[in-house]
Formats: structure tokens, sequence, C-alpha cells
């Protein structure tokens, strides 16, 4: 429905411990504006970006953003919406959320590993020598995070 409105959205998902709760939410907003701007998108209530806490631990919270802009149809929305996207991501993670609670790094967030912010390479050969002991043949996670092609022989 909102497509042919020229609205894109999306959900995402981080972790964050406590005392991090208030700043990370905080942060996720003012990066949504931002980006929404320096892309000169059109409209006067910027973007759309709403929080809310689905799950409580005694360390944290997971927290569940709805983000979404209108585009007025113009060229390259999709694209427009992936590099806000993954900035915001990026701005979670900056203000002490985790990239992913439950979903995962997977392909959206692969970036993620291979910008450096989550792995260094020693941990990125940690884990691709743990999983080619038990997955030999790279059957599993198929280009997903680094382990895309095929198993490092």
């Amino acid at each position: 429905f909102l497509a042919g409105h020229n609205v894109i959205g999306e959900t995402f998902e981080t972790c964050a411990p406590w005392n991090k709760v208030t700043e990370v939410i905080a942060t996720a907003k003012e990066a949504a504006k931002k980006y929404h701007a320096e892309l000169g998108l059109p409209g006067e209530w910027q973007s759309f970006i709403s929080s809310r806490v689905t799950q409580m631990y005694q360390s944290g919270v997971c927290i569940y953003f709805t983000f979404g802009y209108y585009h007025g149809g113009m060229d390259g929305a999709t694209h427009g919406f992936e590099s806000i996207y993954f900035n915001l991501k990026k701005a979670v993670v900056a203000a002490g959320g985790s990239v992913s609670h439950h979903h995962g790094i997977g392909k959206l967030r692969k970036p993620f590993i291979e910008d450096g912010t989550l792995w260094d390479e020693q941990a990125i050969a940690a884990v691709k020598a743990f999983k080619a002991s038990i997955d030999p043949e790279n059957v599993f996670a198929v280009q997903n995070n680094f382990m895309g092609l095929k198993a490092d022989k």
C-alpha cells in the first residue's frame, strides 16, 4: 500500500544494555533526520522512525525500530533507502547498540563484518576454521556473512 504512495520503509532490531537504551533510541532518531536531509529527500516531516522495546533482560533490552520515508517517486529511492538504513545501523552501534538482536548478521549486515565494525581478521579466521570443521563442503550459510563462496581449503 505505502509503496504506491512513494513511501519506503523497514523494521530493524538491536539490543542495548539498560544504560544505553535512551541514547540508542535518540541517536537513531537524530540519524534518520540527518541522513534524510543529506540525501535531499522531499517531505516536510523528514523521515519517520519509531521505537519500541519488545524484550527485556537483566542486562538490557531488544529495541525494534520502524523506519520509513516519503521519496516522492525519485530515481534511486531503494538505493537511498539502503544507504540510510546502513547508516542508521552504524549510528545505533556507535551509540552502544548491537548490529542485531536475534536476526543475526546474514546478507544485509555483512558490511559490518567487511568494514571491521564487528570482527577483526583473527576473529574471522577463527570462525572460518570452526565452520570448516563442521561444514567442510560449505553447505550452510551460503552467501551469508563472510562464508559466501567456497570454504577456504
